[in-house]
């Protein structure tokens, strides 16, 4: 029986970089995955989807090459060549993790683990067992099911039934105006698919502040795409080519798929849990703040804790456990993961939004500056959207910032680092940014919060 100082369960985002630093450490280490390396990030998610999303952001630009002087008469969109693309984007980053794994000297095991014990880990497939002096748990998510509409993988599909199968359709219902079916929106309508959004809720996003949700649904009006609110699904009813569905306020869609995106699971069933200890709450893995589960050597980071479902931040957290591991205890400040949406046009957030500050009688400031103000969207005919700031007024720090627009997955990086380290705003007006680029947006919006805007009437 093989031994080792750590074994991660699990080789998604936060187990691969849990299994690479856990190494880089020094400790003897094996990762276990039943299916392909990566996890849900690399094979069914992030990239994936951004990767399509590429493909379907060059289609656009091509749709309006005409008004930067170049004439296009006509292109062909080859649906599964773009898929193609995708797999092969797939593969390579699949192989580099197994080349680190290699290199840096990570056992990896395949098959589906189960724990015996606090210290042994059966591997079903093989009949085999390795014993692990600590444990981490990073078997990720799987897309919720709806009791009445339960994924036949044919017309009900789930986010992983659609990115297999391509856009072998005309029209899709998207149940779900989260993250997920926003992107899947954008991807689809993009490339010439009849797109309805359905939402229980009053808006699209509905964790993100409210103007940048009401822009979105804005955008992608004008884009054609069809949106409805505060309605739910009452019936569905399969015909030979398109499935009908009736909405709570009687109005009936028809589509040829319907993709269901209201959210995920825990992957922590048969895993030997409950048996051994580790508590759950609704199946999700509970965690303290050193990501210890209720049983010592036990650690669990990723969407299977239910913190925070992002890549970046289980890889923040794969990072974290194995310090945590050493003795160090460190803690993670949620409040700071910054969120990416990746439609057309982008989003970004990350802090405070001005509603939770409403609630809190606090002393605040909010700057909003517009794409459209700065010379880079105009040269790029990027005008689209805008970045919100809400500031402590006492203490001169931002304290959020939300934005929609060109380039805003990676403007935020630098907000980030002002909220995390509390840097002053008069800090950041003193840092030259570079002209034109979208990035001038973030001083100028911090001037529009203190009422004393150069670039706005």
């Amino acid at each position: 029986m093989q031994g080792y100082d750590v074994v991660v369960i699990g080789s998604g985002p936060g187990g691969y970089v849990a299994g690479l630093r856990s190494a880089q450490k020094g400790f003897k280490t094996a990762v276990i995955e039943q299916d392909k390396v990566g996890g849900v990030c690399l094979n069914l998610g992030c990239i994936p989807t951004k990767t399509l999303l590429e493909s379907a952001r060059q289609i656009d630009s091509l749709r309006k090459a005409d008004e930067f002087g170049i004439k296009v008469n006509q292109f062909e969109v080859e649906n599964a060549k773009i898929w193609e693309r995708k797999e092969r984007v797939v593969d390579n980053l699949r192989k580099g993790i197994e080349y680190l794994f290699k290199l840096k000297g990570v056992d990896l095991i395949k098959g589906r683990a189960r724990l015996v014990n606090e210290e042994t880990i059966a591997i079903e497939e093989c009949s085999e067992e390795v014993k692990a002096k600590n444990i981490i748990l990073a078997t990720g998510s799987l897309p919720l099911e709806l009791p009445h509409l339960k994924f036949d993988h044919k017309t009900i599909l789930s986010s992983d039934d659609i990115l297999e199968k391509g856009s072998l359709f005309s029209s899709l219902i998207i149940v779900g105006g989260g993250a997920i079916g926003c992107e899947f929106g954008s991807l689809f309508n993009s490339l010439g698919v009849k797109v309805t959004i359905v939402e229980l809720l009053e808006n699209i996003l509905p964790h993100e502040d409210w103007e940048i949700s009401h822009a979105l649904e804005l955008s992608f009006k004008k884009r054609g795409i069809n949106i409805f609110t505060g309605r739910k699904i009452e019936e569905v009813n399969f015909g030979k080519e398109e499935v009908k569905v009736s909405l709570s306020d009687g109005k009936s869609i028809e589509a040829e798929k319907i993709l269901v995106a209201v959210g995920r699971i825990p992957n922590s069933r048969n895993l030997g849990l409950e048996e051994l200890g580790v508590y759950l709450r609704k199946g999700w893995i509970v965690t303290d703040d050193y990501l210890r589960t209720s049983v010592p050597n036990i650690f669990a980071v990723g969407d299977v804790i239910g913190e925070v479902l992002l890549a970046h931040v289980a890889m923040f957290q794969g990072e974290r456990v194995v310090e945590n591991i050493e003795g160090k205890n460190i803690k993670i400040d949620y409040k700071i993961a910054p969120n990416c949406i990746y439609t057309f046009p982008e989003i970004a957030s990350v802090g405070i939004k001005e509603s939770d500050l409403k609630k809190m009688n606090f002393d605040y400031s909010v700057g909003k500056f517009p794409f459209r103000a700065l010379g880079k969207s105009h040269a790029s005919g990027e005008t689209e959207g805008f970045l919100k700031l809400v500031v402590d007024k006492k203490e001169n720090i931002i304290l959020g910032a939300q934005a929609i627009g060109p380039d805003v997955t990676n403007i935020i990086s630098e907000l980030v680092l002002a909220i995390k380290n509390r840097i002053k705003i008069k800090d950041i007006l003193e840092t030259i940014h570079p002209h034109p680029t979208f990035s001038e947006i973030v001083p100028e919006t911090i001037l529009a919060s203190l009422n004393f805007s150069l670039h706005l009437v």
